[in-house]
């Protein structure tokens, strides 16, 4: 019997952060606190979506830490509203139409690697280029580091 025959509500079951793992490309998470106004990411500040201020309904504190995680389709290139900037390590092609790119994102104590996907259509960057990356913020999920269970958006 499978695990998910034995429960009576599979879909009651948690999602947490395992599910990052198993998109193909696997989804880009990473410690964030959150600061009053968003989560920090190295010298930057993601915003809080008002999405995200509703749903916890006060309960996001100043200092709290959050896994935060994003997909590598989720994130683009943007020079005017970037969120982070990063340095392009390598390039690969996906297929014609698409090419991955992983980079380097500067955070507290070190570099976090983070992947993105690209159209092939777009200028593509050169390995060592820093290039500014905006997140699909409606597109984000906030897991709860001591569960790994996911907290936004609630399943």
């Amino acid at each position: 019997m499978s695990l998910t025959n034995s429960i009576s509500h599979p879909q009651s079951l948690p999602k947490n952060r395992t599910e990052a793992a198993l998109t193909n490309p696997p989804m880009n998470v990473f410690g964030v606190p959150f600061t009053g106004d968003g989560f920090q990411v190295g010298d930057r500040m993601i915003p809080a979506t008002i999405a995200l201020r509703r749903a916890l309904k006060g309960e996001l504190q100043s200092g709290q830490w959050f896994y935060f995680g994003i997909a590598p389709q989720n994130i683009k290139i943007e020079p005017a509203l970037s969120h982070i900037s990063v340095t392009v390590t390598s390039l690969e092609l996906v297929n014609q139409d698409t090419r991955s790119i992983q980079a380097e994102m500067p955070m507290k104590g070190g570099v976090f690697p983070i992947l993105f996907i690209q159209s092939t259509d777009e200028v593509a960057p050169t390995i060592g280029d820093i290039v500014p990356l905006k997140f699909d913020l409606k597109q984000m999920i906030l897991f709860d580091p001591g569960t790994n269970d996911r907290i936004f958006p609630t399943p």
